[in-house]
């Protein structure tokens, strides 16, 4: 296990340094290409939550890249590392009462490739993603840390989170724009397919978006940072998707067929909704997007959560 975790790391920086070398080489290289740099937050702060619980924080920094073979066709890819932080809804108990969240912590990084046919409105993706949980995630550190920033209370039970476990996922995806829509909407369907140690299922997602902004199939960085074509976009996106859960590594601490937890008592709900309204703002090369999201709980007897998310993007 060691071995595979000095491997995981070694790889996971070499991943990074590759990410670095992306950004900062001259756009002269890269003239056919469109690239963007995005870092989110998600966190129950956002939603003006007064205490940490359940799904309490996640980072996520992308460098995504797109190529146009075409007039209509073009591929994008998407390179991202991910922080996830899990917690109780009370994070000053040292050991989450049976039913509640438990402690996990978890740093993935994934590849992301997709395929675009803007006649068609059509978006095909696939996913790769390997990652860590246990300490080695750094989620406990990272969540004292900014605790401690904010003089806000601590969290004590970081040492009982789920031990080292390394995971990997692959994840399909499927999206579809309805035709013939005024450019100030786009309204779209996606199918979704998750298959691994991190989680497993599949789900639906029905999304709308309303304002100043760039046609969706003909840009992914486009959807997130002002171009050519718009040197200013201010518009509203709302999703709802339903998703069903066959097992989720990252709430049982291991690959559970019925979804149940004998270590820390947590049960999966094996169906989930989750919606968003937000509202997303760029001017020339930065853009701005802020989210308030809702699920509706993720493991039984527990609520629907609200949390919000913050990001930054800019072109490069």
């Amino acid at each position: 296990m060691k071995a595979a975790v000095r491997y995981l790391i070694c790889g996971v920086g070499h991943a990074v340094l590759n990410m670095f070398l992306l950004i900062v080489t001259p756009r002269s290289v890269y003239a056919q290409k469109e690239s963007m740099v995005r870092i989110g937050l998600d966190n129950d702060f956002f939603a003006y939550q007064k205490e940490d619980g359940a799904y309490t924080n996640g980072l996520m920094i992308d460098y995504i890249t797109q190529q146009r073979d075409s007039t209509d066709i073009f591929r994008a890819s998407q390179y991202s590392l991910t922080q996830i932080m899990i917690t109780p809804n009370s994070i000053s108990s040292t050991t989450p009462p049976p039913g509640d969240y438990p402690y996990s912590g978890s740093i993935l990084l994934s590849y992301k490739t997709s395929s675009i046919d803007a006649s068609e409105k059509h978006i095909s993706t696939t996913s790769y993603i390997v990652g860590i949980m246990g300490p080695y995630s750094l989620a406990g550190q990272t969540q004292t840390t900014v605790h401690k920033a904010i003089h806000d209370g601590l969290p004590k039970g970081w040492d009982s989170q789920y031990g080292t476990t390394v995971m990997l996922n692959i994840n399909w995806s499927d999206e579809r724009g309805i035709p013939n829509l005024p450019r100030q909407i786009a309204m779209t369907g996606k199918t979704e397919v998750y298959v691994g140690t991190i989680i497993t299922g599949a789900a639906v997602q029905g999304s709308i978006r309303f304002g100043l902004m760039n046609p969706y199939f003909e840009s992914i960085t486009g959807r997130h940072v002002a171009n050519r074509q718009k040197r200013m976009l201010c518009y509203l996106h709302s999703s709802f998707k339903a998703q069903a859960v066959a097992s989720n590594t990252l709430l049982t601490g291991n690959i559970s067929p019925n979804g149940y937890s004998d270590d820390k008592n947590v049960r999966i709900k094996h169906l989930v909704y989750y919606s968003e309204l937000g509202l997303d703002l760029s001017y020339l090369f930065l853009g701005l997007s802020l989210t308030y999201k809702t699920h509706s709980g993720l493991i039984v007897g527990q609520p629907t959560k609200p949390y919000g998310n913050v990001s930054l993007t800019v072109r490069i």
